[in-house]
This record gives structure tokens, C-alpha cells and sequence, in this order.
């Protein structure tokens, strides 16, 4: 059995926000606190799939760089068959 270790936060939220944050409860049958949980944990993923996204293109850039530099000097020693 997993034990969970909770920190207690007392945070306020607009009226709009609370509302959404309480329906959301509601309607998947969990605490609210579980709601906001999930939310930042979604978060985390976008935030962790944009650094991927960015990282993917700087290696794709860096790649194509280096082909665009390399490619007169292959040209030049692969023969012309």
C-alpha cells in the first residue's frame, strides 16, 4: 500500500474559477482538491512536452546545419561514377 504525503494549502480563486473548479468536481465524483492536483499535473506535462518540442527543433536546426556545411565537402570527395 502507497502512502501519499499531503501538504495542506489554503489559496483563493476568482468566483468564475472557484465555480468551474467545484462543477469539475462534482461531475468526476472527487475532491476538489484532486481537481486542482490533476489540473497542475496536466500542466506539467504540456510544459514538459513544449521543452521536448523545443529541444526536437534546436536538433533538427543544429542537424540541418551541419548537412547545409557538409554537404561541399562530401561533394567534393565522393566520386562522380
Amino acid at each position: 500500500m502507497m502512502c501519499h504525503v499531503t501538504e495542506r494549502f489554503t489559496i483563493s480563486l476568482p468566483d468564475e474559477l472557484a465555480g468551474d473548479v467545484r462543477r469539475r468536481a462534482r461531475k468526476a465524483k472527487r475532491p476538489v482538491s484532486h481537481v486542482i492536483a490533476d489540473a497542475l499535473r496536466a500542466q506539467e506535462t504540456a510544459d514538459l512536452r513544449e521543452r521536448m518540442r523545443e529541444g526536437y527543433r534546436t536538433v533538427a536546426d543544429e542537424s540541418r546545419a551541419f548537412s547545409e556545411a557538409a554537404l561541399p565537402i562530401a561533394m567534393e570527395t565522393w566520386p562522380e561514377d
